[in-house]
């Protein structure tokens, strides 16, 4: 018997996500939704990928084997959980114990695995696409998924008898949710030096390989598409590889942090916070990224959809088609000048008899449109003489490469057409804004006259308020205004002024709440060396970095779109100037200007939300050592408000700008912009103040000193 295991414990005892009874309930809802929605959401997308022809491709087909790997995934862990956040003894039997830390191991390996298939799947399709359909053969796609669960399989397997070999007769305590092989390490009375060494490497091996197949695949795809000449078909390529790009990055990114170490320089608490990301969210984001972002998968739920609720659908679908095509006439007006040295244009009379119609000016078809101008016939031929004025401005070989604008001016479709909401949004708009800037200012105000708030926190939140003020008021006064207008134009400069100073305090907000989550990081992990690290120095270099970074990212974009010519349709279905909506304007190839955007958004969102996530990492792990409750509860306090303002943020910006152009919505995309740029103004300075003693005392100071007579 030696060599074996001689286990005298028949239970763990696993200590869950909190000790605290208040949070066990709606811990309890929280990851039950999550649950729910992870399993509908996967199951939904193997329902269908397998019911529409047109999903079964390789791509798709290793998407429903990564959608079943997550509902496996997740139920190893999610109902067990969920039981003991209602247990008052959260216990696993020893068998139960090693079985959940198996499973786990074999499908967190397997979708590494699968992962990386996908990579190069992308990689043959773009790179080989004549060799595609003969590299990636249904025999090819079944092995290699066989391949990814074998891998998964050994791994576990290896893992799991040599955790069989240590003996557990001591303590009985998991310090975790689940149980896995770190703290189950702790608790072994044998040597546990060769498991450690076992996880080491089969952890490091397995991530290096995977990781690798997927940067090789990466980058002969990049090269690839940089020989592809179309812009058309570059955007294609790129669309086809952002999802898989955002999953790879979110498994990553919170793997990262548990496997590759020793179990010497392990954290327990650090594993936990991290294991909430990558066994619950995770499960729940992927199919939701394949969904949102893809337009295959978006089309076949449509039909779905439609399928399904024939009659219904059709109703509501006539009834706002009749309402739009109503109201929509209202916004268009026809302003077409042609200039060209070679070739003089037919004008006439733009209103015949009461009716719209439209004069079409060197289209060669015919010469007047017989029959009146409706929305769509309007649409079409906009798109016509543009096409015609782009083809003629491609002759002209002396502008090739400089910039040959006609359009002097812009008309902003705004948020509604509807004539009796106008009123009502005016007055809701512009009470936002007074709020906004009130509220920022008095924020602004009141950490500056109050001793008390002279710190690097509230230093940080004095800028984050200026730039809130100075953000809404990019765009609120121009909106306001253009609810009572007919038409609503702004001139070429403007809108230019307007992008440029949108991206630059967008920006700038971004490294700010980055710096601020990295101030409460050295407040809270190091704060014996917290006033020797966050000098006055370094706090206004970190903020003079943010405004600097802002700058060079609004700078890149602007003189980008300054090289761009806009000679055809001038109307912008959005209610400011933003890159997107300008460049579908744009008569020239934009395929330079939406990879800059894709690049720029995608590194500045990496660099900030990393930054707040590893500060958040180390903070969550240090409260988690503090033994007091009241030290816990006054530590989590400081955090609570910027935490808000973060997942605001990045909540309503992460929809809008990490996506090629090919699948970029406007519709959406104005939606999200409101709350972004008007509410979010509005709504810093009251979680600020409503969650923070110190602002609160300080308001109550001023207030009295205000009513106290002289």
């Amino acid at each position: 018997m030696a060599g074996w295991n001689h286990t005298g414990v028949k239970e763990f005892l696993l200590v869950g996500l909190t000790e605290n009874p208040n949070l066990q309930i709606p811990l309890f809802l929280l990851f039950t939704l999550i649950y729910f929605m992870t399993l509908v959401g996967n199951w939904g997308m193997i329902a269908l990928i397998g019911l529409n022809a047109q999903l079964h491709t390789p791509m798709y087909f290793f998407l429903s084997n990564l959608s079943f790997c997550d509902i496996c995934y997740s139920t190893v862990f999610t109902p067990k959980m969920l039981v003991n956040f209602l247990s008052e003894r959260k216990s696993s039997t020893f068998s139960g114990c090693v079985l959940q830390s198996f499973f786990f191991a074999v499908y967190a390996t397997t979708e590494a695995i699968l992962l990386s298939m996908m990579a190069y799947d992308r990689y043959a399709a773009i790179a080989n696409p004549l060799l595609y359909t003969v590299i990636m053969t249904k025999k090819a796609c079944i092995q290699m998924v066989l391949a990814s669960y074998l891998g998964g399989l050994i791994s576990a397997l290896t893992q799991t008898i040599e955790l069989l070999q240590l003996d557990f007769c001591g303590p009985n305590i998991v310090n975790h949710y689940f149980c896995d092989i770190p703290p189950l390490l702790k608790l072994s009375c044998s040597d546990a030096h060769n498991n450690e060494m076992l996880l080491l490497i089969f952890s490091g091996i397995i991530a290096v390989f995977t990781f690798v197949i997927i940067m090789v695949s990466y980058t002969r795809i990049i090269i690839a598409i940089q020989r592809i000449r179309s812009a058309e078909g570059r955007r294609k390529a790129f669309s086809t590889c952002a999802s898989h790009l955002t999953a790879v990055t979110l498994f990553y990114g919170s793997g990262t942090f548990s496997y590759i170490q020793p179990s010497s320089q392990y954290s327990l608490e650090q594993e936990k916070v991290s294991s909430v990301f990558c066994t619950l969210v995770i499960p729940l984001l992927n199919p939701l990224i394949y969904s949102l972002r893809n337009k295959d998968v978006k089309d076949a739920a449509k039909r779905s959809t439609w399928k399904t609720t024939p009659t219904s659908f059709h109703l509501v679908y006539g009834f706002f088609k009749h309402n739009i095509n109503l109201q929509i006439g209202h916004f268009f007006k026809i302003v077409s000048q042609m200039y060209d040295h070679k070739q003089s244009y037919t004008q006439g009379n733009w209103r015949e008899g009461g009716q719209w119609r439209v004069h079409e000016a060197g289209l060669g078809h015919r010469d007047r449109l017989k029959s009146p101008c409706t929305p769509a016939v309007l649409r079409r031929h906009t798109v016509l003489l543009a096409r015609s004025q782009q083809q003629m401005l491609q002759e002209k070989n002396h502008m090739a490469d400089v910039n040959f604008t006609i359009v002097t001016e812009f008309i902003l479709l705004g948020l509604t057409d509807r004539a009796e909401l106008k009123v009502f949004l005016f007055v809701l708009f512009m009470l936002i804004y007074m709020i906004s800037l009130v509220g920022n200012l008095g924020m602004l105000f009141l950490i500056y006259t109050t001793p008390k708030l002279q710190t690097p926190m509230y230093h940080f939140l004095s800028y984050l308020s200026f730039v809130d003020a100075c953000y809404s008021s990019v765009f609120a006064p121009q909106m306001l205004l253009n609810f009572f207008v007919e038409w609503n134009t702004i001139s070429f400069s403007a809108c230019i002024v307007q992008y440029f100073f949108f991206v630059s305090l967008l920006t700038t907000e971004g490294f700010l709440l980055a710096a601020m989550a990295y101030d409460r990081y050295m407040a809270i992990v190091n704060p014996l060396l917290y006033t020797v690290a966050m000098t006055k120095i370094v706090c206004v270099a970190l903020v003079i970095g943010s405004c600097v970074g802002g700058v060079i990212n609004s700078l890149t974009h602007t003189i980008g779109l300054l090289k761009l010519s806009f000679c055809g349709p001038n109307v912008i279905h959005h209610f400011f100037c933003d890159l997107p909506p300008l460049l579908k304007l744009s008569c020239s190839d934009t395929s330079m200007n939406e990879l800059l955007l894709l690049i720029f958004s995608g590194v500045i969102a990496m660099i900030t939300f990393l930054t707040v996530m590893i500060s958040y990492i180390f903070i969550v792990a240090a409260i988690l050592r503090i033994r007091s409750a009241a030290g816990r509860q006054r530590a989590f306090s400081t955090c609570a408000s910027h935490l808000i303002a973060v997942t605001l943020f990045y909540g309503s910006i992460s929809f809008s700008y990490i996506q090629p152009s090919s699948q970029y919505s406007l519709e959406q995309e104005k939606v999200v912009s409101v709350f972004y740029t008007l509410v979010i103004p509005m709504l810093n300075p009251l979680i600020y103040s409503l969650r923070n003693k110190e602002v609160k005392d300080a308001v109550k100071r001023a207030v009295e000193m205000k009513c106290v007579p002289c």
